[in-house]
């Protein structure tokens, strides 16, 4: 795996303050919860799957509520997912023109992508609190046997995208500080 990406900056690397310290080190916390959260839903959708194959194949009948579950499921993996990905840099990004600016000029590019990525994200964030306030007040359900209150799984998808949203914020600070953007996963629950 890569060396962690580290933006460079005019002179040395600032020393990092206790607040910045405290705000990236409670963002990689989160991300570590919303990474086990991720997993232990991509567990629940290889059971609820697993379960379905075999009651097919062995009792010709099918889980009513297994790929209703197991497509909630696979929402929130990405969702929960996502601020650790971010962390640890193993996201899509397209860095062909932060990678060719004059190194003085890459943590300007860095910043300044950063705060758009925010920006947008904290539009898309606003829109899903929306959806998940309009499900939770009208108690809108899915449409299916099980009648699901959608705000459960539109809630996880929001609690990753807030988890997202702050794990940016983070971002900005390290960037700003000169410091490490990614890391290794091992290290975003070490601490805590």
């Amino acid at each position: 795996m890569s060396e962690p990406r580290v933006l460079e900056t005019q002179g040395a690397r600032a020393a990092p303050s206790s607040a910045a310290v405290a705000v990236t080190g409670a963002c990689d916390f989160l991300a570590g919860v919303g990474a086990v959260l991720g997993a232990l839903c991509m567990a629940a959708m290889f059971l609820l799957i697993f379960g379905e194959v075999l009651s097919r194949a062995f009792l010709g009948r099918s889980i009513h509520f297994s790929w209703e579950y197991a497509g909630y499921s696979i929402g929130a993996v990405v969702f929960l997912a996502s601020a650790t990905a971010l962390r640890r840099g193993v996201h899509v990004r397209l860095t062909l023109l932060i990678d060719n600016l004059p190194r003085r000029l890459r943590a300007v590019g860095e910043a300044v992508a950063t705060l758009i990525a925010l920006a947008i994200m904290l539009v898309v964030t606003s829109a899903l609190f929306t959806m998940v306030s309009t499900a939770w007040v009208s108690g809108a359900a899915s449409p299916t046997y099980m009648r699901t209150p959608l705000y459960i799984p539109q809630g996880l998808m929001l609690l990753g995208l807030v988890m997202l949203d702050l794990q940016l914020v983070g971002r900005l600070f390290l960037i700003l500080l000169g410091q490490p953007t990614e890391t290794k996963v091992s290290t975003l629950m070490a601490d805590h």
